[in-house]
């Protein structure tokens, strides 16, 4: 699974913020979490109904977002597209918009 396939967005969640897999836990608290100096060990004690993958996407989310990311609101509705491709991070629910 992509990584980045498990980072949703919904306007109408969270503020709209990147959450992880939709749920009400959005990359910013986990990347939050790690640069406080939590292990991903207490983060998945902490929150049980997150998995590894779901902390190592949220890196991923952050890497790309300050690496790699450009919006642009005529490719998939706006949302974050990966630069020089046409994937998108993906609206809750898993699907992607379109």
């Amino acid at each position: 699974m992509e990584p980045l396939s498990r980072i949703t967005h919904d306007p109408a969640a969270m503020g709209g913020r990147p959450c992880i897999r939709g749920m009400r836990v959005t990359v910013g608290t986990v990347l939050g979490l790690l640069a406080a100096g939590d292990s991903a060990e207490r983060i998945l004690e902490a929150y049980p109904y997150l998995e590894a993958e779901d902390i190592r996407a949220a890196l991923a989310c952050a890497a790309a977002t300050a690496e790699h990311i450009e919006t642009n609101p005529d490719i998939m509705g706006g949302l974050p597209v990966i630069k020089g491709t046409r994937m998108p991070v993906q609206r809750a629910g898993g699907s992607a918009p379109g």
